[in-house]
């Protein structure tokens, strides 16, 4: 088995699924986690074609809680969270990277119709295993 260790860049998204504020989370219905994934790599495919850099991504989903006065539903807004990291065995250069990812970022805020998304980015190590 080879391993590979890389000091690299990740990511974490937040993304809305329901267009606006002060709703009920009527764009949560089903299931958000296939919903996010599905829109991601269909994005991040077409991305890809174009730039030639692929941003893989891990979907889970949760809420995040803000001021109901500010149109926060009851319980929090559901979301999607899109978390991935460069790898630099597939690509080398962080700047195509990060330019894809928020190509991509630009893209699912489109789809799901949001104002705003965030986006955090942190350094870490990562180990690439390898049976190959």
């Amino acid at each position: 088995m080879r391993i590979a260790t890389h000091l690299t860049e990740r990511f974490k998204m937040t993304i809305g699924v329901t267009p606006g504020y002060g709703h009920a989370n009527e764009g949560a219905r089903g299931d958000v986690v296939t919903t996010v994934s599905k829109a991601w790599q269909e994005i991040m495919e077409q991305v890809g074609r174009e730039t030639g850099v692929y941003v893989s991504a891990v979907v889970t989903s949760g809420f995040v809680a803000y001021e109901c006065d500010r149109g926060c539903p009851e319980g929090g807004e559901h979301v999607g969270i899109i978390q991935g990291v460069r790898n630099p065995e597939k690509c080398t250069d962080e700047k195509e990277w990060r330019d894809s990812l928020l190509r991509i970022v630009s893209e699912m805020q489109e789809r799901f119709r949001q104002v705003t998304a965030q986006v955090v980015f942190d350094n870490v190590e990562m180990m690439y295993l390898s049976k190959k």
